[in-house]
């Protein structure tokens, strides 16, 4: 936030606008206009009439933090040619962590091929008749074309959405914000004819929410609108950002499906293990590893969806500072890469991929544990209710409050 308020006011006694120059400014920017030069570093509050309408003590905060965004901005350069790896730590840890859970999913494998029925020789005729023997009947070509016609039609809903974005922002913005209330609402007429109770009740929440957003946040409409122009107008100039999403689709799905099958496996296992005559305890070291690879499958999960944002965010840095990139003198430009904004995407997904990789799966873990959390309390809670356990029901909604 501080380098942000430090775009206008620098830290090398000079001016230097917050976006890009005329020819390539967004939506967001104002006319420029003559200003004088102010060193962050060194200034007063008389020098920034902005500070000058607010109280001293809330005015000499705002200078802190442009005094500390000038400097930050001094030190860093914004889109750094060299990149050192940070945080790789995480990385080798949650590489030992997933490899040693797939490596036991794997091991006891032997019991998932019984319990799948691939010792009976199915494995000769395939999954469909391992599905077929399961009792489900879903041919493969036609779920190819489901799929594949699930797939166009949402690319085609997708750019359909980014050029009504760019060329009516207005409308997409107040569309996602009471469409949703005015479908409860419709929902509400709908109902009158069964439930009169239910309908009329849907129809009050639905005109009540309405009226609250609509009231509340009606004045940053214009404001929203500008932003999603301007997001629009980014993905128009890099069209291939959508593929981003389908990469990290990709990497959340065949990530679920190897965890999902490593869980299966050993769930398996460990009902082979009670049914035998003389059953093996399932030991507590075998109990943590499992509330392990629980965190280990949402950490997964998180690095991929965190993949795709922070290369969204890296097209959106490129996008931003490849005018002034191109066209200043300053030191900065000397180490920014790319300011063509037709390489843009790449150099983003390759940051995302490899230098700040450890620093995804270092933020990804903490979300991962608390998710983590999330689901245990939650089933704490609910078999407490099964067994009428008032004192661990208390127990679970503290810990849940806590959680979520």
């Amino acid at each position: 936030m501080a380098t942000l308020l430090a775009g206008g006011v620098t830290g090398k006694g000079r001016a230097t606008p917050a976006s890009p120059p005329a020819s390539t400014a967004s939506p967001l920017s104002t006319p420029s206009t003559p200003r004088a030069s102010v060193d962050a570093e060194v200034a007063t509050v008389d020098d920034i009439p902005s500070l000058q309408k607010l109280n001293l003590e809330h005015a000499e905060r705002k200078l802190a933090m442009l005094k500390d965004g000038a400097a930050c901005r001094k030190h860093y350069a914004p889109m750094p040619s060299h990149r050192s790896c940070q945080d790789a730590s995480w990385l080798v840890l949650f590489l030992v962590m997933a490899g040693g859970f797939l490596a036991w999913g794997a091991d006891r494998s032997a019991a998932l091929m019984k319990a799948g029925a691939w010792a009976n020789g199915l494995v000769a005729d395939g999954v469909p008749a391992l599905l077929e023997d399961l009792g489900v009947h879903l041919p493969a070509k036609g779920l190819l074309i489901t799929l594949a016609v699930a797939f166009c039609s949402s690319m085609i809903a997708c750019a359909a959405l980014i050029v009504m974005a760019h060329k009516a922002p207005s409308c997409v913005v107040w569309s996602s914000l009471i469409v949703g209330h005015c479908l409860v609402m419709v929902l509400g007429l709908g109902l009158l004819g069964i439930s009169a109770d239910a309908g009329l009740m849907l129809l009050v929440v639905g005109a009540l929410s309405f009226c609250v957003c609509f009231c509340c946040y009606r004045h940053h409409i214009p404001f929203m609108a500008e932003v999603t122009r301007v997001v629009a107008d980014v993905i128009e100039e890099h069209p291939c950002m959508m593929t981003v999403s389908l990469i990290g689709t990709s990497i959340a799905f065949v990530w679920a499906v190897a965890m999902g099958l490593a869980y299966t496996a050993i769930v398996c296992d460990w009902a082979d293990r009670l049914k035998q005559e003389d059953p093996g305890p399932i030991s507590k070291l075998e109990w943590a590893c499992f509330l392990g690879s629980l965190v280990t499958f949402f950490w997964g999960l998180g690095i991929a969806s965190n993949l795709s944002h922070v290369t969204y965010c890296g097209v959106f840095g490129h996008w931003y500072y490849k005018a002034k990139a191109a066209g200043s003198d300053s030191d900065d430009s000397e180490d920014s890469d790319d300011a063509d904004a037709g390489c843009a995407l790449m150099p983003a997904m390759g940051v995302a991929f490899t230098t700040s990789l450890g620093s995804i799966c270092f933020g990804s873990l903490f979300v991962a544990i608390f998710k983590a959390l999330e689901l245990l309390t939650r089933r704490v809670r609910r078999s407490a209710s099964q067994s009428w356990n008032p004192i661990v029901c208390v127990l679970g909604c503290c810990c849940s409050v806590i959680v979520e």
